[in-house]
């Protein structure tokens, strides 16, 4: 009767050991569970943030892309003013040689 006494005590002690390393168990798989919804969700805002970054220098790209084409453009449109300047320019001092040879040739009438 005592052996059986024994037996149930150790057994009772060992029930006791399971239910504490069983609810150990439970509070470490209760952390880890935490710990893998916060990754989880620090990674789901970092996949976000990374997206937003590579929506923005799309975007950046595409602006870039604009801008330098529209440089090219009035680069051109420059060019081709100081063109027509330079004609400009060529036509007056050859009207103003006009105008002075002819103002010469009517002096030299007006003389002779």
């Amino acid at each position: 009767m005592k052996e059986n006494i024994k037996k149930l005590e150790r057994n009772q002690e060992d029930a006791r050991e399971l239910k504490r390393q069983l609810k150990d168990m439970e509070n470490k798989k209760n952390d880890f569970e935490k710990l893998y919804k916060t990754n989880d969700q620090m990674l789901r805002d970092i996949e976000n943030k990374l997206e937003q970054e590579k929506t923005e220098k799309q975007r950046l790209e595409w602006t870039t892309k604009n801008l330098n084409s529209e440089l090219k453009s009035i680069k051109q449109q420059l060019q081709s003013l100081e063109d027509e300047k330079d004609l400009l320019n060529q036509r007056c001092n050859q009207l103003k040689e006009e105008r002075d040879n002819h103002g010469m040739y009517i002096f030299k009438r007006h003389i002779y």
